[in-house]
């Protein structure tokens, strides 16, 4: 993810032995930060097609839950301060995690690529959405705080 810029985070906790509550955030750690959120209840088999399908597309890897909300929060504050507010439901998916606490991991993370913030477009990003973008990226960062992968 820290390579390529984007990744999706997937929490899961068992409501019951059969049925389990999935927390799945879409995350951009060079510029946009918390891109989407979903949550689902669903039942153990569906999950399990659910993580096998993510699986095929790019290779899962476990992490500790103190990691991963620590990930989110410090990603969350990242980006923005450069602009860009989490995915409106991030809020209330967030608390999935419970009483797992963020300050138990001492995980450092570094967002962005060498420092500076990269704009990867999209593919369903349009010239006006692209404009606005780079435009956010400008007022916070000025014109070479940033890169762009365009």
């Amino acid at each position: 993810m820290f390579d390529v810029g984007v990744g999706t985070l997937v929490l899961a906790r068992g409501a019951t032995q059969h049925y389990l509550a999935a927390g799945s955030f879409l995350i951009d750690v060079f510029y946009l930060g918390i891109k989407d959120v979903m949550f689902k209840s669903l039942e153990s088999e569906d999950f399990k097609m659910y993580m096998d399908s993510m699986e095929a597309g790019s290779p899962m890897v476990a992490v500790d839950p103190g990691y991963a909300r620590k990930l989110l929060r410090d990603l969350a504050v990242w980006s923005q301060s450069i602009g860009f507010a989490p995915h409106r439901d991030f809020a209330a998916v967030e608390p999935i995690f419970g009483d797992v606490s963020a300050d138990a991991s001492d995980a450092v993370f570094r967002f962005g690529r060498d420092g500076k913030p990269v704009y990867m477009p999209g593919p369903g990003d349009t010239a006006a959405s692209m404009r606005r973008r780079i435009e956010q990226l400008q007022k916070y960062l000025g014109d070479h705080g940033f890169e762009t992968a365009a």
